[in-house]
C-alpha cells in the first residue's frame, strides 16, 4: 500500500513526511509530504509500521521518527538502527513490542538532508536475549528539498509579540467566506504569549492563549487560506478565522500561522 499524504502539525511538534519509500515489499505510511514511492517496499510478517516522518518541537533537533505495532499475539524484540549521514550520529534501538500497543521509536538528527536516503534496518526476536530472530527486513526515510526547507523555517522560534495589519475574519465558514472573506473590512491582530487580540473598529476580541485548543490552517477553496483557531469558553466551543486582505498589503499566512501555533504551544508547556 502506498499512500502520499501531506505536511501536518501535531500538538506542538511539526511532522514532515514520511519519505518512507519502504525497501522489500511496504506499506508506506503517514502523514507528511516528500514521499517518494519505490519499486522495493517492505514487507513484515510481525510488525507494522504506522507513522514515519521528520519531527520536533521548536528550539530542538529533529528526529527521524517511527511508530510501529505488533501484528501477532505475542511479544517480540524489535531492533531497529537508523543509518544517517554525518554528522549526525547513527541510532541503535531495542524494544519489546507487546501486541495493541504503539511503540515509538526516533533518532535525533545534528542535520537533515534532502533528497537523500535515510536507510533503517529491523531485526525482530522472540526473546529477550536477542538469540532467536525470527525476521530482517528495512525500508528509507527520504525527504523533497522544499518540504525540508519549509520544516527547518518551521523550527526557528517566531518572535512574539507579534503584529498583523490588514486581517479579516470570520467566526463562520460557509459559501460567503470561502469567496469574499479577504474582501471583508480589516482589522490588526496583536499575537503575545498569552492572549491574542484582534481589533476592527468597535469589534475587540481577546482569546487567552489557555483557552486555545488547536490551530490550523485550512484551505476553503484552491489558495484560499485561512489560519483557524478552535478555543473554548464556558465549557462552549468556539471557532475564529484569520487571513489577509486580498485588497490592502499582503500577509504571509505562514508567519500568521506560525505566530499563533507558538503562541498556542506556549500555553501547552
Amino acid at each position: 500500500m502506498k499512500i502520499l499524504t501531506n505536511t501536518y502539525k501535531a500538538g506542538y511538534r511539526y511532522v514532515l513526511s514520511l519519505g518512507i519509500a519502504m525497501l522489500v515489499t511496504a506499506c508506506a505510511t503517514q502523514q507528511g509530504s516528500g514521499f517518494r514511492p519505490s519499486e522495493e517496499e517492505f514487507s513484515s510478517n510481525w510488525i507494522d509500521i504506522k507513522l514515519g516522518s521528520l519531527m520536533a518541537i521548536r528550539g530542538e533537533k529533529p528526529e527521524l521518527f517511527l511508530q510501529i505495532a505488533n501484528k501477532k499475539s505475542q511479544a517480540v524484540w524489535v531492533k531497529v538502527r537508523f543509518e544517517v549521514p554525518k554528522p549526525s550520529q547513527s541510532c541503535v534501538i531495542t524494544q519489546k513490542v507487546v501486541p495493541d500497543q504503539i511503540f515509538e521509536y526516533s533518532c535525533a538528527q545534528e542535520s537533515v538532508i534532502a533528497d537523500t536516503p535515510y536507510p533503517i534496518y529491523f531485526e525482530i526476536f522472540l526473546d529477550e536475549g536477542l538469540t532467536n530472530l525470527v525476521e530482517k527486513t528495512k525500508t528509507k526515510m527520504q525527504f523533497r528539498e522544499k518540504d525540508l526547507d519549509a520544516f527547518m523555517k518551521w523550527l526557528i522560534p517566531p518572535v512574539l509579540p507579534a503584529t498583523f495589519k490588514n486581517i479579516t475574519y470570520t467566526e463562520k465558514f460557509g459559501v460567503f467566506n470561502a469567496f469574499f472573506g479577504a474582501f471583508k473590512k480589516t482589522g490588526i491582530l496583536v499575537v503575545r504569549k498569552n492572549n491574542i487580540k484582534y481589533t476592527q473598529g468597535n469589534t475587540v476580541i481577546n482569546i487567552p492563549t489557555s483557552l486555545i485548543r488547536s490551530v490550523n490552517m485550512r484551505e476553503i477553496k484552491p489558495r484560499d487560506i485561512w489560519v483557524v483557531i478552535e478555543y473554548q469558553v464556558s465549557g462552549k466551543n468556539k471557532i475564529i478565522g484569520f487571513q489577509g486582505s486580498a485588497l490592502i498589503g499582503s500577509t504571509d499566512i505562514e508567519k500568521l500561522y506560525s505566530a499563533l501555533s507558538y503562541a498556542h504551544e506556549n500555553s501547552m508547556q
